[in-house]
């Protein structure tokens, strides 16, 4: 795992599914989504650590299992807050909605239960609704509305970089 610098204060770490790093004061960091779970969220605080940044606040652009199975491990180990849409925030407290909607209401069978459709239940701090930019000290992360993928999906733009979730599939995906 690896930290790719994109601008001075904005970085990704590659990933199945990319994590965004927005630095901000002196070692402060600001995770875009956290990866899908605790071995992947180890080593997002490990290489942080080892780049001298702190973890404080994830964002999640939605609440696929890929993008925020990292959140309750990382809330454990640095005490980061938690922002998500309000909608999303329902289904990254509670996991289990999302096999269950994905099984049409019923309770979903064991294969519907694992990393790739529920993560770790994680305590959303704050519940973005309307917002258009959330403030960090220094940088101003704007929220975009990316409903598609998910019903309440965001995008956050910081330092003219767009982290969008799956908003975007590269041709050899599609």
């Amino acid at each position: 795992m690896e930290l790719k610098k994109i601008t001075e204060k904005v970085f990704y770490i590659p990933n199945p599914a990319n994590i965004g790093v927005v630095k901000y004061g002196q070692n402060s960091a600001i995770l875009i989504d956290s990866g899908i779970d605790d071995d992947t969220a180890r080593k997002v605080v490990n290489l942080l650590q080892d780049n001298s940044m702190t973890i404080k606040a994830i964002i999640n652009t939605h609440s696929h299992a890929d993008h925020c199975g990292g959140n309750n491990l990382i809330q454990s180990r640095t005490g980061a807050k938690v922002y998500a849409p309000e909608l999303e925030s329902a289904l990254i407290e509670y996991p289990f909605l999302e096999p269950f909607y994905l099984f049409f209401g019923v309770a979903p069978i064991k294969d519907m239960t694992g990393k790739f459709t529920m993560a770790k239940p994680s305590k959303v701090d704050y519940i973005i609704k309307e917002e258009k930019y959330i403030d960090f000290e220094d940088i101003r992360l704007n929220i975009l509305s990316l409903p598609g993928h998910m019903p309440n999906q965001i995008g956050i733009e910081a330092d003219n970089v767009l982290f969008c979730g799956d908003s975007i599939f590269s041709e050899d995906v599609v």
